[in-house]
């Protein structure tokens, strides 16, 4: 049987449950750029925070995998920042980080419920912010202002282009869950127009990185892009199935090379051979001052710093972070920590391997790898919407594995071709044409 196709209509006929108003209520604050968040936005937030808490509770909600990690990381944190009396530790950060904690277990538990009109909502939400960022983008190409950064008692301001989803670096997130929510309504009906819709947003997305000239957005937008062309036209890419563990194998190996070698005789090598520094980025000495931090605290770590106090910690007034995901997680909660954060991503990367729809495990795996790429210069799980991205790749690769067992209702596969005539040597096939869609 095909399924029913998602439209307007279907979007605008969602049955509306408390659930589904907590969603647009709590999301729309949620997704709400920094530019145009007022008092009003924030109290609204926070008020949905409290109704989703008692909601979930009253629900006897049970977390998946990526909740469940999500939820450890945050506790981690803060009870690592606690013990240390680490300066960014505040209420401002535990109601932040709490609410997308929140948001995620809110969309995980809409997402088993009522995945359809979840996937619609989500769709019309990431939308618009997403248009909004583009059209910024367009019209601003400069930046619609610039952000700074300043170090208190250091005398110096470091300027950088922000545009409605933020500056070049942490933009490319809102485009990967718009994609990932776009291309798991396309595997439940799939169709033409849905089809030419991910490719769109594959050039809309590529687009974004580089009229922003974000190198790292790009490459990992790339990467992305292969998967979603894998997925809605594997004839276009006749690639053997992707194994996710080689993958990680691999990605860890020229991790470690590049953290290690940063202080090494290949960081020497890199620097006389292409001028530049192993990361290739002028990160190599904020790296170095991290593995300084790390050897001081491996276990424990030293908590969550804000901006300015960062920028204190690692030496370097321009720098808020370890512009390395391994590295932050060893800086801020140190080993354990470490483990925690990679547990998503080991998680999904499991649930990829094992996916009977080849389909949907390589545009996963591509789509981690995609990020994965992006945590060798940037730290991004402290980015609300990575946790929600990551909650999708799951949702969506259980909710297959599911119907593959059938669970649930079947879907037919994503078409290859137009289905020839139902006429086969003169008698009528049985089925008529959905046969052919498979």
């Amino acid at each position: 049987m095909m399924s029913r196709s998602f439209s307007t209509s279907s979007l605008i006929n969602t049955k509306i449950t408390f659930g589904t108003v907590l969603l647009v209520v709590f999301g729309f604050s949620f997704m709400m750029p920094d530019m145009f968040a007022t008092s009003l936005t924030y109290q609204t937030g926070n008020l949905a925070l409290v109704a989703t808490v008692i909601y979930l509770v009253a629900q006897r909600y049970k977390p998946s995998r990526v909740a469940i990690c999500s939820i450890a990381f945050y506790l981690f944190l803060v009870t690592a920042s606690a013990l240390h009396s680490s300066p960014g530790l505040g209420l401002s950060f535990v109601v932040s980080r709490g609410r997308t904690v929140v948001f995620v277990c809110l969309v995980d538990l809409m997402l088993r419920r009522e995945k359809r009109s979840t996937l619609g909502l989500l769709l019309f939400m990431l939308s618009l912010a997403v248009f909004a960022d583009f059209i910024s983008l367009v019209l601003f190409p400069d930046g619609i202002y610039y952000g700074v950064n300043t170090t208190d008692g250091v005398g110096y301001e470091h300027y950088y282009s922000e545009w409605v989803l933020g500056n070049k670096n942490n933009r490319m997130y809102w485009y990967m869950a718009l994609v990932t929510v776009a291309y798991w309504r396309h595997r439940l009906s799939p169709s033409f127009f849905s089809r030419l819709g991910l490719v769109a947003l594959c050039v809309v997305s590529l687009m974004g990185a580089a009229i922003s000239e974000s190198s790292t957005s790009i490459v990992a937008l790339s990467i992305m892009s292969c998967g979603v062309l894998m997925g809605i036209w594997p004839e276009l890419l006749p690639l053997p199935r992707v194994n996710g563990y080689v993958l990680a194998g691999v990605y860890l190996a020229f991790a470690v090379a590049m953290i290690v070698g940063n202080v090494g005789f290949l960081g020497d090598f890199v620097q006389q051979a292409f001028g530049k520094d192993l990361t290739f980025t002028g990160r190599a000495d904020v790296w170095t001052k991290a593995l300084a931090l790390i050897a001081r605290r491996p276990l424990s770590g030293w908590g969550y710093y804000d901006p300015d106090s960062a920028s204190i910690l690692y030496g370097r007034w321009d720098f808020a972070n370890a512009h390395n995901q391994i590295l932050e997680s060893l800086v801020e909660g140190g080993l354990l920590f470490l483990l925690i954060s990679s547990a998503p991503i080991v998680c999904i990367l499991n649930s990829s391997r094992k996916c009977r729809s080849s389909r949907a495990g390589d545009f996963t795996t591509l789509a981690i790898l995609a990020l994965l790429v992006d945590m060798l210069l940037e730290q991004i799980l402290g980015m609300k919407i990575v946790w929600v991205l990551l909650l999708l790749f799951d949702s969506m690769l259980i909710d297959d594995e599911l119907r593959a067992e059938g669970a649930i209702e079947a879907v037919p596969d994503l078409p290859l071709r137009r289905p020839a005539s139902p006429l086969r040597n003169g008698h009528m096939a049985l089925g008529g044409s959905h046969a052919d869609w498979k």
